[in-house]
């Protein structure tokens, strides 16, 4: 099934999943640039800004299956010059996959305060790896944010915990299910819904 292109907030996306995406990053107040960089060959659909300078790249496919997300990651490595040694990567912002469904579920999930969603994130924080991603809320910017297993002591938005909650846990300053909020598992599904109706395509006249 070919993509179809679709007009909103004056872009013209190449699909409108990638529409209805821009549509739920407006709605949890991301920064986003749509197609930001040419990476030899290889452009991402979105560039976010969590804040203090952490961008992560973002891929959209409509994918259904971890399977697809694999398969989807083949041309962004060969971008990044992938190898056993990722300290010679050519760039190494994580890449942040989304694909044709929110999920919200528990079945992604690693804390009790996550909301869990369908996609895959290829981590470059700390180590390299692909891992499963869940929605929760930062007390301090008050923003949804992505997080992972991996980032457990890290969330994008680079806020600083609440006094008090940035305990040390392994000389590591927990940042994760601790001190986040629950994230609203109705209301994303409503943006969801909204995206949608946003970005509904109508045929020309």
């Amino acid at each position: 099934m070919n993509a179809i292109e679709t007009t909103y907030d004056g872009y013209r996306f190449r699909s409108r999943l990638e529409a209805k995406w821009a549509y739920v990053f407006n709605q949890l107040h991301w920064d986003w640039e749509y197609e930001p960089i040419d990476l030899g060959g290889y452009i991402p659909d979105f560039l976010i800004n969590f804040g203090n300078e952490n961008h992560w790249y973002v891929e959209i496919k409509p994918a259904k299956t971890v399977d697809d997300f694999q398969q989807g990651l083949e041309k962004s490595r060969r971008s990044r010059g992938w190898n056993e040694n990722w300290e010679e990567a050519k760039w190494r912002e994580p890449l942040l996959m989304l694909g044709a469904r929110l999920g919200l579920n528990n079945q992604f999930s690693c804390c009790e305060q996550g909301v869990g969603f369908f996609g895959l994130l290829e981590d470059t924080r700390f180590s390299i790896d692909v891992t499963d991603l869940h929605f929760v809320v930062c007390p301090t910017c008050t923003k949804y944010v992505p997080v992972t297993q991996i980032g457990a002591w890290n969330v994008p938005c680079g806020c600083d915990p609440p006094s008090g909650m940035g305990d040390l846990i392994d000389y590591w300053p927990h940042k994760h299910w601790r001190w986040v909020k629950p994230a609203n598992c109705s209301a994303l599904k409503q943006v969801w819904a909204d995206a949608h109706n946003a970005t509904r395509w109508t045929p020309p006249r």
